[in-house]
């Protein structure tokens, strides 16, 4: 535990070091997007995202069937990563030589 004196001239000209990272006391919010119908949503039911919902024509409520715009772009930004994985790997069969053209 003795430190040599040039040790402790270093440690002491230099900067402290910076504080450690405090714990925040409250529950961390998430930012998350509701894909769930707005009926679905408010009776904390199973939603199936289609337009009319399964539970919502089951009840009679697909008036109230409503999705939020993000929702929307969620759904599609998933349509569109499938689309993309898809697409990628057709297009790495095409440059491996694996892919057979079925036009003549």
């Amino acid at each position: 535990m003795d430190a040599s004196p040039a040790t402790n001239t270093e440690s002491s000209s230099s900067n402290p070091p910076p504080p450690l990272p405090t714990l925040s006391t409250g529950p961390q919010i998430r930012s998350r997007i509701t894909v769930v119908c707005a009926e679905c949503k408010r009776l904390k039911l199973k939603c199936d995202r289609r337009n009319p919902c399964g539970s919502c024509t089951k009840r009679d409520t697909v008036s109230r069937c409503v999705y939020s715009p993000a929702a929307a772009e969620k759904v599609d930004l998933h349509s569109l990563n499938n689309r993309l994985m898809q697409v990628e790997a057709a297009l790495e069969k095409i440059t491996s030589g694996q892919f057979h053209s079925s036009y003549p």
